[in-house]
């Protein structure tokens, strides 16, 4: 992380100063508590007592939670292009999962830790929802 911090500080040096809103800074500050804070630590919390197996079936789900909510909160709409990617990820991974036969861990699955990790995935659509028009605004 200090690396990326360094890196990032370095680049900001080559690139036109932009002004940030308040606004756009809280947004940010939401952004990363969504998109990182709880985003991760109800992924590391759900996967430390849940199988591997349901885990990953679930966070596969992602993508999806992102366009629905991109489509009620943006009104983005779902094209057969955006369908037909989420449909091939869904089903690669569905066939990863497949083929891993009797993948677990040492944790007993259970629908709330199975529950933590689908809020996982819904923490970190949030993020990408709430951050697209930040993004469009300062980098396009």
């Amino acid at each position: 992380m200090i690396c990326a911090c360094l890196c990032f500080w370095t680049l900001s040096f080559f690139l036109p100063r932009q002004k940030t809103s308040k606004k756009d800074l809280a947004l940010l500050v939401f952004c990363a508590l969504f998109g990182v804070v709880l985003n991760q630590g109800a992924f590391i919390f759900g996967l430390s007592s849940t199988l591997t197996l349901d885990a990953s079936v679930i966070v596969s789900a992602t993508p999806i939670f992102v366009i629905v909510s991109a489509f009620f909160v943006l009104g983005e709409p779902i094209t057969v292009k955006k369908a037909v990617g989420v449909a091939v990820g869904a089903s690669g991974a569905v066939w990863l999962v497949a083929g891993a036969g009797n993948a677990s861990n040492s944790g007993g699955a259970s629908l709330i830790e199975d529950a933590i990790v689908l809020s996982s995935g819904l923490l970190h659509s949030i993020c990408f929802v709430m951050a697209k028009p930040i993004t469009q605004r300062y980098f396009s």
